[in-house]
């Protein structure tokens, strides 16, 4: 169900927003890359003027390669500080063009405060309000946007299973900072943006794979328990972006990136 006008202009407020604190941080680290990157350079003319290198006795060389790991060690970590700025950085010139694509509105049991969950293809978190203004799509909380509709529901984190109550859940479609769509749904995704997305190029379908997710797919997709997953379905069903999905799920839920993925598929031999 399509929104009203009233609400229509909140959510364009609250989409401003949002893209203004999100430009200001793309602003604010690209400044710092810049720093990191004349640091680093530096850093490195003058690693070995800040190392005394002696060999004399055994003494010395244990000194003087503790002073090599230690000074190694130092810049091994500003390069590590710089590539999670790098990371960060790409990650919002990305958001910032559809900074979410769902909204939960969610009481917790026992509670009475409502809060307004969006969720994107990744988290936002405003320092200043010390508040998210956007949830990962991975994270717990958001499987409710998949696998939830208004009324009673409960998601599982690694400390329990929470419960409460959802009174909304929407539905947005934003392209270049402009909201385009935006609707009240049911149980599934809503047909219209569905369509929506579906009927763009492939290249954009898989971006957007994670606003279309449904319920039997969110399942699979957030399964980390089980050694094998076999997933069937016809052509053109969602299997490969599913798998995709569960993998950039299984990398979050490990910790650390899967930079490199091989696909193997059978062809029938003509």
């Amino acid at each position: 169900m399509s929104i009203g006008k009233e609400e229509w202009q909140l959510e364009e407020r609250r989409l401003q927003h949002v893209l203004t604190e999100m430009n200001e941080a793309i602003s604010e680290l690209s400044k710092q890359l810049s720093t990191q990157g004349e640091d680093l350079r530096i850093w490195r003319g003058e690693f070995w003027e800040d190392v005394t290198v002696n060999m004399a006795t055994a003494e010395d060389a244990l000194e003087t390669v503790a002073s090599i790991t230690q000074q190694a060690r130092v810049m091994s970590e500003q390069e590590r500080r710089q590539e999670r700025d790098r990371r960060r950085f790409h990650v919002l010139k990305r958001m910032v063009k559809s900074p979410y694509f769902g909204r939960v509105d969610f009481t917790e049991a026992g509670e009475t405060d409502k809060e307004e969950i969006y969720i994107g293809i990744a988290s936002y978190f405003d320092e200043k309000t010390d508040a998210h203004l956007v949830y990962d799509w991975r994270a717990p909380i958001a499987n409710m946007y998949y696998d939830g509709m208004p009324g009673p529901v409960e998601y599982e984190t690694p400390m329990g299973t929470v419960q409460g109550t959802m009174h909304l859940k929407r539905q947005y479609l934003i392209k270049d900072g402009k909201l385009l769509s935006a609707f009240d749904m049911g149980a599934v995704i809503g047909d219209t943006i569905l369509k929506e997305v579906l009927g763009q190029r492939s290249d954009t379908q898989m971006k957007n794979i994670v606003a279309t997710i449904q319920a039997e797919q969110n399942r699979i997709i957030r399964d980390d328990r089980s050694k094998a997953v076999f997933v069937q379905g016809a052509a053109g069903s969602g299997k490969t972006s599913v798998a995709r999905s569960l993998i950039c799920f299984i990398s979050t839920a490990l910790g650390c990136p899967i930079r490199k993925c091989f696909y193997f598929r059978p062809i029938r031999s003509l």
